[in-house]
């Protein structure tokens, strides 16, 4: 199954709930719509809306599909508000109404980790037992200027309170951030604390939520629930067991699979890749073999190219890690594809591509370069492309070398001699190539100074021991 099939799936489960809800409570309409960053694609939806009308309130229900930097995704929330324009409307969070109303709720309101339609059907079930207890609160509220007045006010002080606005006239500037408030306190009670509730971990998350310097007055209540003993919590296990890939910390625990998976998708697939550029590597160094009486210098070049490849296997393997996984661990694979949709939309995907496409440019790049990277020797004189970002290089006739010496060592970067050989061209403008780098000694000797000999060229090999 395609990530867009299986987010759709997610998604028909919201509507068809959301439906549901509105039906089975006597709602006048259910308005659903979508809010996307880019082309309207599954992996593209930033939030997915279900706003219930009744006569005189609307109940929302928020699909969240990516938290702040993907670490806690695909998250149901709820919110309640007395107005039913489509703008200047505040939407009070249901886990903050609940605590207006003073009614304990132990069962969570903000529900992440969504991987499949049972998940988002066991999120509505529990959010709906809580609306469901209180929906009668909610009417009369809905019809008491005075009641709604007060929450109204609750949740403004409760918003200077959390954003440190001291002025309430400048609560004004928070209609225009409405979107922002109701996913601050989503991702915030869907944080590393009530991750821990999840898999019933109260002591972490008590501890986790104690260190919040301004709580809200729904969250100084959880820390009592939490405390308590005779805690309930309705079916949840599709969440609870997505929550468990997640440490105390919040952070979605490394997988040992997915890395075995994709190295060895890297390992399948370095071949192919090692292969492209060994072909454009050699296919250069073909045809400057081709012009040449002897070519010195790139065939020693080649195992970058297969380390290119590996780079450009390693990237690519982002895209094979569904198939080699699939091999590998059959019978818990589905469950890693559910997990994997809801983590990375659009953007990574499309991040991974243009990144493998700059990879596989610089191999390419690479390739050439270290093809490049040579001496040509020709009939009439030699090019000299030693400089690695150099496709052209510098002519030299024969007529232009003074002398050929050998040189018997050197002196690396740690100040130490090494004894390895070499020939050095000394030209008679005073520069020296040194062919060091550029080929074993017993590779070229014979054959390359046989034809410098052959060009007039001094050989000064009176050191070289035979």
């Amino acid at each position: 199954m395609s990530r867009a099939d299986a987010l759709n799936r997610i998604f028909a489960q919201f509507d068809q709930s959301a439906k549901a809800f509105c039906q089975n409570t006597g709602g006048l309409f259910c308005q659903i719509s979508s809010d996307y960053k880019g082309k309207e694609k599954p992996e593209n939806l930033r939030y997915r809306y279900a706003k219930i009308y009744y006569n005189a309130f609307v109940i929302k229900f928020t699909y969240t599909a990516h938290g702040i930097l993907s670490v806690v995704n695909s998250i149901l929330s709820c919110s309640v508000s007395f107005d039913k324009t489509e703008e200047g409307s505040v939407d009070i969070p249901l886990p903050l109404f609940m605590d207006y109303c003073d009614v304990d709720v132990a069962a969570p309101m903000c529900v992440p980790l969504i991987s499949n339609p049972a998940g988002m059907l066991q999120a509505f079930d529990c959010i709906e037992s809580v609306l469901n207890r209180q929906l009668e609160e909610i009417t009369k509220i809905s019809y008491d200027i005075a009641a709604k007045e007060k929450m109204l006010t609750a949740f403004n002080k409760e918003l200077q309170y959390i954003f440190e606005v001291e002025d309430p006239e400048d609560m004004t500037n928070f209609d225009i951030m409405a979107v922002e408030i109701a996913n601050f306190f989503v991702l915030r009670f869907a944080s590393d604390a009530f991750l821990n509730s999840l898999k019933g971990n109260y002591a972490k998350a008590i501890k986790q939520l104690s260190k919040i310097k301004k709580l809200t007055g729904y969250e100084k209540r959880m820390l009592r629930i939490w405390s308590s003993e005779s805690l309930q919590m309705p079916d949840i296990s599709e969440i609870t067991v997505n929550a468990e890939t997640y440490d105390g910390n919040g952070l979605q625990k490394s997988s040992g699979k997915e890395l075995l998976s994709l190295l060895l998708a890297a390992v399948v697939l370095t071949p192919v890749a090692a292969a492209g550029y060994l072909l454009i590597y050699f296919l250069i160094v073909s045809y400057e073999g081709w012009q040449s009486v002897y070519l010195m210098g790139p065939i020693y070049n080649y195992p970058y190219c297969i380390m290119a490849g590996f780079l450009t296997a390693f990237e690519a393997s982002y895209f094979a890690r569904f198939k080699i996984y699939k091999w590998l661990f059959k019978k818990d694979h589905e469950k890693y594809f559910e997990m994997d949709y809801i983590q990375n939309g659009g953007g990574a995907d499309r991040f991974m591509k243009g990144f493998l496409v700059v990879i596989v440019a610089a191999g390419i790049a690479l390739s050439v370069l270290l093809a490049k990277w040579n001496l040509i020797f020709k009939a009439d004189g030699f090019i000299d492309n030693t400089e690695f970002l150099s496709l052209k290089g510098q002519y030299y006739a024969y007529e232009e070398i003074d002398r050929v010496y050998y040189k018997e060592n050197r002196v690396n970067g740690f100040d130490e001699t090494i004894d390895y050989p070499s020939y050095v061209l000394v030209m008679k403008d005073g520069n020296e190539i040194d062919l060091y780098e550029h080929g074993e000694i017993s590779d070229y000797e014979e054959k390359l100074l046989n034809h410098l000999r052959a060009q007039g060229v001094p050989i000064d090999d009176k050191n070289r021991e035979r």
